[in-house]
């Protein structure tokens, strides 16, 4: 068996469903790499990035060159559910429980496993075809 490479890809549809024992939702491009990937691992590393990381979400969706590969363009750290960015503040580790065809995306179902949380960063949030900041509570 040969070593597995990571996959990685930039998703804006995501849905987390707390409960008892809490789910991350996604829809993936069933042609990915990462839902290859997922399938047959079974497990992924689920990474919030910041506001000061919109070009590696750019890399991951494909959107500008990354010579030598997706994970050349930053630092990472190497855990047990796949590759995370080094400066990541927000991180979950997931387990797959099922996929599902929903138009022309696989909606993918996993169990919240593991969950870092190190430090507070504006998210990256994609909406209406760009970048946008989140405004701050003022309260």
């Amino acid at each position: 068996m040969g070593v597995r490479q990571p996959a990685g890809l930039t998703v804006s549809s995501v849905l987390i469903a707390n409960g008892e024992q809490p789910r991350v939702l996604a829809l993936l491009d069933p042609l990915s790499d990462l839902a290859e990937a997922l399938a047959a691992s079974g497990t992924a590393a689920v990474s919030v990035l910041n506001s000061e990381q919109q070009r590696l979400a750019e890399v991951f969706a494909g959107q500008v060159p990354a010579p030598g590969g997706q994970f050349r363009e930053s630092s990472f750290v190497d855990t047990e559910w796949g590759p995370v960015p080094a400066d990541a503040s927000v991180w979950a580790g997931v387990r797959l429980e099922r996929t599902q065809d929903v138009g022309w995306s696989q909606l993918v179902t996993c169990a919240l496993v593991q969950l870092s949380i190190t430090g507070e960063a504006e998210p990256l949030v994609h909406y209406r075809g760009r970048y946008r900041q989140v405004p701050r509570d003022a309260g």
